[in-house]
């Protein structure tokens, strides 16, 4: 019955914890020149824009790149407008949740998240719909009149990853996206033809990456622990359980509650020659990758779409930036192994191919957001992936 008593206050603990999800605060009014009135806090940004596709949504950002006031104030903007049958394609926002409000028409949205779970509705105008920080969504308008929305960003420079293009047009290698979506080579160079239309145009800029600190030395029971509450033996002697993808074992406050509200983390990943952990993101934290044996060929994509690479062995590191898709792949003859620090106590993994392929998002759109028919979106549905 103590027992029990103990895994309910950990439970409690675990969920009661708020993660800031903003830029840090300002500590003056606002950044800005000196000599400015009242124009410089004013934009016409979104003011008459027309609509540049049929295809695709008209996304038109009004943030710190744009409008110079909003830096530090950790808020943005975004007009979106769909003519019929068109869509935002799947993407996610490294730094920012969005808040959708409908001004017209009618839109079915979705987003998926960490544990690959599908939620979608139908939003009209007036209406709102909320997408928590870094998970892929998309919008469409399957109506016959234009629909437009207005998003609110919970940060002035949000950042948008847009997957298809991400995964197919920003220089990652045949091997890591054949092996990452279960498809042959033939497919994977089709598939870099058919999205060559879609675009990603985004600025970064540093934000706070940590879990909030907490105000005590840890969280615990109330009463009862010893040294052993702080021991874990969940990283010991892992068996590697695939010859095709890494074994990646997770040490975070779901397996270890002594993490909770630490901002800290660990994993173990193991690779047999020839395998991969495929492409995908950690939506809240960053991932420092240090090498224990072996050597690995690493990657991540930023947000402007710029591919970054390269060789690790032992003994060497590599760091990807929070939310930025990557990926590890051993192209050695010897099995890779190395352990990982996130700075968050439970970090979150989104992996593309299921995230995109296994979650349940409707054949239509994925078929327009990657610019692919069915019979294509059929064959990686059914890849075998991680």
């Amino acid at each position: 019955m103590g027992s029990k008593v103990v895994i309910v206050a950990m439970l409690l603990v675990v969920f009661s914890i708020g993660i800031k999800a903003s830029d840090p605060e300002l500590t003056r009014d606002y950044s800005a020149p000196t000599g400015i009135d009242g124009n410089y806090f004013k934009s016409t940004v979104l003011k008459g824009v027309p609509t540049a596709s049929a295809k695709f949504a008209t996304v038109t950002g009004l943030n710190q790149n744009n409008f110079p006031a909003l830096v530090g104030l950790g808020v943005s903007s975004a007009l979106l407008q769909f003519p019929p049958g068109s869509i935002n394609p799947v993407h996610y926002h490294p730094r920012a949740s969005e808040l959708f409000y409908v001004i017209q028409g009618c839109l079915e949205v979705g987003l998926v998240d960490t544990m690959n779970k599908l939620f979608t509705a139908t939003i009209c105008e007036g209406e709102s719909f909320v997408f928590p920080k870094a998970m892929t969504h998309f919008q469409v308008n399957k109506g016959n009149v234009i629909a437009k929305g207005i998003v609110a960003f919970s940060s002035s420079n949000p950042g948008t990853s847009r997957l298809p293009n991400v995964l197919f047009k920003s220089g990652i290698a045949d091997e890591p996206l054949m092996k990452s979506f279960g498809v042959a080579k033939s497919f994977v160079m089709a598939s870099r033809i058919a999205f060559a239309s879609l675009f990603m145009v985004v600025f970064a800029i540093g934000v706070k990456a940590s879990d909030p600190e907490l105000t005590s030395d840890y969280t615990a029971p109330l009463a009862g622990i010893d040294g052993t509450y702080f021991k874990s033996t969940v990283l010991k002697g892992v068996p590697v359980t695939s010859a095709r993808f890494a074994t990646v074992t997770g040490l975070n406050q779901n397996n270890f509650p002594a993490l909770v509200g630490l901002g800290v983390s660990s994993a173990l990943l193991q690779f047999p020659p020839g395998s991969i952990n495929p492409v995908h993101y950690h939506p809240r934290a960053s991932e420092v990758f240090y090498v224990l044996q072996g050597c690995l060929d690493v990657g991540f994509v930023d947000t402007m779409n710029k591919l970054f690479t390269a060789t690790i062995c032992e003994g060497e590191s590599f760091v990807f930036p929070k939310a930025m898709t990557h990926f590890q792949i051993n192209r050695g003859l010897v099995t890779a192994k190395g352990i990982v620090a996130f700075s968050s106590s439970n970090p979150g993994t989104s992996r593309l191919p299921n995230v995109l392929f296994k979650s349940g998002i409707p054949d239509d759109v994925l078929m327009q957001s990657f610019g692919a028919g069915k019979l294509t979106i059929n064959l990686l549905k059914f890849g075998i992936v991680n």
